[in-house]
């Protein structure tokens, strides 16, 4: 596999996973880490951090982060997401209505809820802690739209947010729309899957931060 730093080649070879670069202008370094031959890849422009080194990143099967300073190139395993967003949401929260209260006591209108997250995990099979921690990061049960409209969710279709008559009512469209056909029922099941279609990309590690702080509460 050739490596490509601006203008500096860098040869991985499949034998001794050492870095050999032509002209001396970094040191070599070797990986404990078993890596197969893969054909060139064009790691594009580097850019210079504030502290003066190049830094850049490129994925493998099984995935590395390879960072480059202009010394060495050190490799650390990859994972998905920060907080391990690639958690399953079906696998349920092993805590109670109470441990929930907790966690939910200074979050406005989702303030007592516990038992109703509780109720929506039995009825559709979606993790409470899951669902609990959308409400939390999408309006923390104190924004306009869960006082007003009483979406606690950050339900939006095509004409902008959803009215519910009820935050009860919204907690439970939201267990049933995750549960439904778009979601888990067509194979989303984990943070990450489910936060691309629901938001965006970095939707998922911020809802997973949150699940697994009430997680951990009970752990």
């Amino acid at each position: 596999m050739i490596v490509r730093t601006r203008s500096t080649t860098a040869a991985i070879t499949p034998t001794n996973y050492n870095f050999t670069i032509p002209g001396g202008a970094f040191n070599a370094w070797q990986t404990q880490m078993p890596m197969p031959q893969f054909p060139q890849v064009n790691l594009g422009n580097w850019f210079q951090n504030p502290f003066g080194n190049m830094n850049f990143g490129m994925n493998f099967m099984p995935a590395f982060n390879f960072q480059s300073s202009s010394s060495s190139f050190t490799p650390t395993p990859r994972r998905n997401g920060k907080y391990g967003s690639g958690d399953d949401v079906t696998v349920l929260y092993k805590g109670t209505a109470a441990d929930l209260n907790k966690k939910l006591a200074s979050r406005g209108v989702l303030a007592g809820k516990g038992a109703l997250f509780m109720e929506m995990q039995n009825k559709y099979g979606v993790s409470a802690s899951f669902l609990a921690a959308i409400c939390i990061l999408e309006s923390g049960g104190t924004s306009k739209a869960a006082k007003t409209r009483n979406n606690v969710s950050g339900i939006k279709p095509p004409g902008g947010l959803k009215q519910f008559s009820s935050v009860d009512e919204c907690i439970e469209y939201t267990a049933k729309l995750i549960s439904g056909k778009t979601y888990i029922g067509s194979g989303r099941k984990t943070v990450n899957s489910i936060g691309e279609r629901y938001c965006n990309a970095g939707w998922g590690p911020k809802v997973s931060e949150i699940k697994s702080g009430i997680d951990k509460a009970v752990a």
